[in-house]
């Protein structure tokens, strides 16, 4: 009971710390409303579990030593990053050049899914959490498997990743209703793709 406890504490401080994907999912609920955030979740969760599974299998262990692979996934996403920093920021052009809300297709909101399932894949730290916190409440002398408490973490990591960004999402939603002006809707699009590019660049020169 105290490893979950102490496993639970660890993940939260993880996962309520402000990050590229946080601003990914506030970003994609403002712009696009609470189904694309919902949608940005779901697809950064499935990214997590992806990446669960790998650990779980232990082949991410290999990757870790290997400086090839840890600075191939650093770069494609840091340039992923960028990517998304730069539509961001068109969107908000286009938003002040129209002078009011761009129409969002289903495609449109179904597109943040795909976004955040990538944004997850390519991002190692999730990756890198998995590696260096279970294998500390892992006890093979008591009969632990490996496999099965992995996933088990990662399956609890998620369900409270899902919750806090529920939460996220629904202030966002609620921030849009808000928002209606298109001036300041774009200034706070284009202060996310900012950020969004800075951080990309940072993990490219990491």
């Amino acid at each position: 009971m105290s490893d979950l406890v102490a496993f639970i504490g660890l993940s939260l401080s993880v996962i309520m710390i402000p990050g590229s994907n946080t601003l990914l999912v506030v970003q994609n609920t403002l712009e696009r409303g609470a189904r694309s955030g919902i949608l940005t979740v779901i697809g950064g969760n499935l990214g997590i579990l992806l990446q669960g599974l790998i650990v779980a299998f232990g082949l991410s262990l290999e990757a870790a030593r290997s400086p090839i692979v840890v600075n191939t996934l650093k770069s494609a996403g840091g340039i992923f990053l960028i990517f998304l920093g730069v539509r961001f920021i068109w969107t908000a052009v286009q938003l002040l050049r129209t002078r009011r809300t761009l129409e969002v297709s289903e495609e449109a909101s179904n597109r943040t899914f795909y976004e955040a399932f990538v944004a997850y894949v390519l991002t190692a730290d999730t990756a890198i959490f998995f590696l260096t916190v279970t294998p500390q409440f892992i006890h093979t002398s008591v009969g632990d498997s490996p496999f099965l408490k992995t996933i088990l973490f990662t399956l609890l990591y998620i369900t409270l990743r899902f919750v806090w960004m529920g939460v996220v999402v629904a202030f966002s939603a609620q921030m849009r209703r808000w928002l209606r002006d298109v001036r300041v809707r774009s200034v706070i699009q284009i202060i996310a793709g900012a950020i969004c590019i800075y951080l990309g660049i940072r993990l490219l020169l990491r």
